[in-house]
């Protein structure tokens, strides 16, 4: 098994324009992740596609002994560039350059979908001790499009399912029965189940459409594409949000667009 090419070619080429717009991580929910997975202070904590470090920072100041791991050259360039003193290393879920028995938690933030597969699973509970019930840890932020705030003319909806219309050729988180599915394969002997899993809500401000358009562009699947598509993606993009935007319903007292997210958790521990 490999790196999806998709993933990596698109992170080395975009990972200073994610690193500007991706949103970082609603800190009430780690927290409450935090106390269900009551880690040790001194814990050996490997953040896997670590990225730029956009989850980093809530869990830097924790005490933990922190090992980011990243397979993309342009993603730990940014990474290191953020967080120098952190230890970085290049590898992947197929091959994690670790010790056996070494690790008290792996945790991955929204990327977990791009190598679900069993030969993943077994490489995590490679590294994770056993003596301590290592735990698999899995976070994603996700566009809450159900919201009971938003109606189905919305700009967010409408613009989401826009961008969305794009991602059928690549792995994505709200493909939801995909990413599950070895975890709960026959062949899947090494965690425990049923796992846990948690969903919070948050928002996230933006000062202008166009800081919304650099959010979409900065994925993967709209980074993969030629300019002259990206500028068409562009521009119908910004028409969609013209005919749902309304001022008086989507702007707050500052003038910022509010989106509607969510974060979930999942986490599972060796049998």
């Amino acid at each position: 098994m490999s790196v999806n090419t998709t993933s990596l070619s698109s992170f080395d080429a975009n990972h200073s324009l994610y690193d500007q717009v991706r949103p970082g991580f609603d800190q009430r929910a780690i927290d409450s992740l935090l106390a269900h997975l009551n880690l040790s202070a001194n814990a050996t904590v490997v953040e896997l596609a670590s990225g730029t470090g956009k989850f980093t920072k809530n869990i830097i100041n924790r005490g933990f002994n922190l090992i980011a791991v990243e397979p993309s050259a342009g993603m730990r360039e940014t990474f290191h560039a953020n967080y120098p003193d952190i230890p970085l290393l290049d590898g992947s879920s197929y091959n994690l350059p670790l010790e056996t028995s070494s690790v008290d938690a792996i945790i991955i933030a929204q990327a977990f979908h791009w190598f679900a597969d069993l030969t993943s699973l077994q490489e995590f509970a490679r590294v994770l001790k056993p003596e301590t019930r290592g735990k698999l840890v899995f976070i994603w932020n996700y566009e809450d499009t159900r919201n009971a705030n938003l109606d189905e003319d919305s700009w967010q909806v409408q613009t989401t399912e826009y961008i969305w219309s794009f991602d059928g050729n690549v792995p994505q988180y709200r493909r939801t029965a995909d990413w599950r599915a070895p975890l709960v394969h026959e062949d899947q002997t090494w965690f425990q189940l049923p796992y846990q899993e948690e969903h919070n809500k948050c928002i996230v401000k933006y000062k202008s459409v166009e800081d919304l358009w650099l959010y979409w562009k900065s994925r993967s699947y709209i980074t993969a594409k030629d300019d002259d598509e990206i500028e068409s993606i562009r521009v119908k993009f910004l028409n969609i949000f013209q005919k749902h935007f309304k001022p008086e319903r989507d702007l707050d007292d500052q003038g910022n667009l509010t989106a509607y997210r969510g974060i979930h958790t999942l986490w599972l521990a060796t049998i």
